[in-house]
């Protein structure tokens, strides 16, 4: 024979579980007696089922499920939710106790919830909305002088995890028409794997990869240009992006305190017309600029410069010309506004970052680039001055940093007061303090794990070292996750190409 046991339960009339069609709706844990608490026994299956092309979000707005004395565990009383439409699709969550994500949504059109209680205790249960979105992203556009603006899907409400949108963008003219991207608002997860990444032809750079809170700066490219959005398994908050996509011309203007300005097709030549490039600073601050690359004309040896140049002016002064021959020097100025000079009929080729200061102008700053150089006031000259001066340098992008001193030199005698520290990050604490130098030797050479980090350099009057000149590059061999490095990850389709920012 046999023994059974049964027990009474809820059903779909009581709330308990069922199928789900309608677009919008709430989903409340069972409470038949009207107590304010949920249930004994219970397992309430309700699977959600929206139209193909469309995807579901949910909406927790409270929670209080009895948690286990692990709530990783949750073994007691728990809310499952998966992607799909039965118990064997993929885990989104298992939530217990009162935390609980602020939105959670499918990859496609099924969601599978399950509420489960035990016969000891019970809470005050759940309640959550549910909504069917339109999943549709990504296309090709062709660019123009007429500003379109791209939005994360579901803008400006969180986008849905697990979200992968792939955007192509043509020109008419790829050798000549640049591209400016201008985040308008920029809000992505790094911790939980989310990033926008941009990729263009006929380059040598490796994707661009980005995250976290807005960039004061516009990207620019050229070519074929895609910009791929993904998203994680979760969202959490409202996280959302906008970018007003439009045809760059000829002169351009940069409102940022520190940025980079490169040419039209960089990495290669452009063969330019007659553009105006104006930085514009906060009043009071003094602008430097550091030359990473920098070419006139497709004949290094030609000292042509009455034909081949490019003119920077302070106001309507002229304070530099540029020529063909050898890398410029810094400038240092001592104003908030210039303007570079290109010429028509002339090839160029360069990479400028400006930064500026309060300070004396050279002494320290803030720059924001991908790669970089920067030096010490005054460089080559030596700084015969009680000064302290920090540079705090942002590279933008997901990636890790290798930093080198090809040119070094401060008074040997004299290390107390004449020395350069290098900082992980922005913070100038002892604790994230990585070296100290002074002397004539060269410092070693770091990898900066994060995408930030300080010098700071003090001098008194009897310095008589030169300085410093400090190059960054950003590893192309890996992408920061959770304030770590990947050293490997995987590369688009499309072949790596020319992206580039620029601060406003």
């Amino acid at each position: 024979g046999f023994k059974a046991v049964y027990r009474s339960t809820l059903g779909e009339k009581q709330g308990c579980g069922g199928v789900i069609e309608n677009e919008t709706g709430v989903i409340i844990s069972p409470d038949s007696n009207g107590d304010g608490l949920y249930e004994f026994d219970l397992d309430c299956i309700w699977t959600i089922l929206a139209p193909e092309y469309a995807v579901i979000q949910l909406n927790f707005q409270s929670m209080d499920i009895e948690a286990s004395e692990s709530s990783l565990n949750c073994s007691f009383d728990y809310l499952e939710i998966r992607d799909g439409s039965t118990y064997r699709d993929p885990l989104i969550e298992k939530l217990c106790g009162k935390q609980f994500p602020t939105i959670i949504e499918s990859s496609e059109n099924k969601l599978f919830i399950h509420f489960h209680s035990d016969g000891k205790v019970n809470k005050a249960g759940f309640r959550l909305a549910y909504k069917m979105i339109n999943s549709t992203c990504g296309g090709s556009f062709d660019v123009s002088s007429i500003t379109q603006t791209i939005k994360s899907p579901n803008f400006p409400l969180s986008y849905p995890a697990r979200s992968r949108c792939t955007y192509h963008f043509t020109v008419e003219h790829p050798w000549l028409d640049r591209v400016s991207f201008k985040f308008t608002s920029f809000d992505l997860s790094c911790e939980n794997g989310d990033y926008v990444e941009f990729v263009s032809e006929y380059s040598l750079d490796e994707p661009y990869r980005m995250c976290g809170y807005k960039p004061n700066t516009k990207l620019i490219g050229v070519n074929k240009i895609w910009m791929t959005f993904s998203a994680g398994n979760v969202v959490r908050g409202n996280r959302k992006f906008s970018v007003d996509v439009v045809l760059m011309n000829c002169n351009e203007t940069f409102d940022a305190e520190s940025g980079f300005i490169t040419n039209r097709n960089y990495p290669f030549d452009t063969w330019n017309q007659n553009c105006l490039i104006h930085i514009n600073t906060s009043s009071n601050s003094k602008i430097s600029l550091y030359f990473y690359e920098f070419s006139v004309d497709w004949n290094e040896k030609s000292s042509n410069c009455s034909a081949h140049k490019m003119e920077i002016y302070s106001n309507t002064t002229s304070i530099a010309t540029l020529c063909p021959g050898a890398l410029p020097n810094p400038i240092f100025t001592s104003t908030n506004h210039l303007t570079l000079k290109l010429f028509e009929n002339t090839v160029y080729k360069y990479y400028i970052i400006y930064s500026s200061t309060t300070l004396d102008s050279g002494c320290g700053g803030s720059i924001t680039s991908i790669n970089g150089v920067f030096t010490s006031p005054g460089f080559p000259a030596v700084y015969k001055k009680n000064a302290v001066c920090v540079w705090n340098i942002r590279s933008l992008g997901m990636h890790s940093l290798t930093l080198s001193f090809p040119e070094f030199g401060l008074n040997a005698r004299a290390c107390e007061t004449n020395y350069l520290e290098i900082f992980d990050g922005l913070e100038l604490s002892e604790d994230k303090k990585v070296a100290r130098y002074c002397g004539r030797d060269k410092p070693a050479v770091h990898i900066i794990e994060g995408n930030t980090f300080s010098v700071k350099m003090v001098t008194d009057s009897n310095n008589d070292g030169i300085g410093f000149r400090a190059k960054f590059v950003r590893n192309k061999s890996g992408f920061i996750a959770k304030n770590k490095v990947i050293t490997s990850f995987s590369k688009p389709e499309v072949r790596a190409g020319s992206v580039h920012l620029s601060g406003l």
